[in-house]
């Protein structure tokens, strides 16, 4: 399952090298929702993302333009 999984975002339209990670979250047993509150995170190249240790998938909202 998704537990124990890690979720790693990235500022990069480019997944085969994405650079340095903006945001680390980590799955526990219950799933993960985040808040961000104030401005946010700041995607200006568009949004990669690795989802380590599992065969889960991720939904990404975007709010805001």
């Amino acid at each position: 399952g998704i537990a124990s999984s890690t979720l790693t975002l990235y500022d990069s339209a480019d997944a085969a090298a994405p650079g340095t990670a903006v945001a680390v979250y980590k799955y526990g047993t219950e799933g993960l929702e985040v808040y961000i509150p104030g401005s946010g995170i700041k995607f200006e190249n568009g949004i990669v993302y690795n989802l380590a240790g599992s065969g889960g998938s991720v939904t990404v909202t975007i709010t805001g333009a």
